[in-house]
């Protein structure tokens, strides 16, 4: 085993994830969630926010980095909707999974008129080189082939 290999999987569960972390394209409306597969039994933690806090691309950002603190996290979602429980309101809601990379089979789509899901994105990891572990790990946003992301770089097919 590489030396670079043996301390990785020492460091990998106190540091998070180091896997690129890539967006699903899905089509519009973009009123996705997590279908019976992720949801609810691989959900590693589940986030909320006022509306008013983050515009949408900032939600996916903040939704993305708590993926990346958790090493078994291999996907998000994240969504603005209405709160069809006691509270009421439109609300941000991100789910981080388990379970390895995720397809768009994954994910269904939430017609619910109540809910009124929007804006959502789906992100999953890419194991394009498991052996060799690196620091520019990457969240790439939806509907671009490469991008320069904050301090991260990253590619991707889709």
């Amino acid at each position: 085993m590489k030396l670079s290999n043996l301390l990785t999987s020492i460091l990998l569960p106190i540091t998070g994830t180091t896997y690129p972390i890539q967006s699903q394209q899905k089509k519009t409306p973009h009123n996705w969630v997590a279908g019976p597969h992720l949801f609810p039994g691989k959900v590693i933690a589940g986030y909320h926010a006022n509306l008013d806090e983050h515009n949408t691309k900032g939600w996916h950002e903040y939704i993305n980095q708590k993926c990346k603190k958790f090493h078994a996290c291999t996907s998000t979602v994240s969504f603005s909707a209405n709160n069809v429980g006691s509270t009421g309101g439109r609300y941000w809601f991100g789910y981080v999974f388990r379970g390895g990379p995720t397809t768009p089979n994954d994910y269904v789509r939430d017609s619910d008129e109540e809910a009124e899901v929007e804006d959502s994105a789906v992100y999953t990891i890419s194991f394009e080189d498991e052996e060799e572990f690196s620091e520019s790990t990457a969240i790439c946003p939806v509907d671009i082939y490469r991008v320069t992301y904050g301090e991260w770089f990253c590619s991707f097919y889709v």
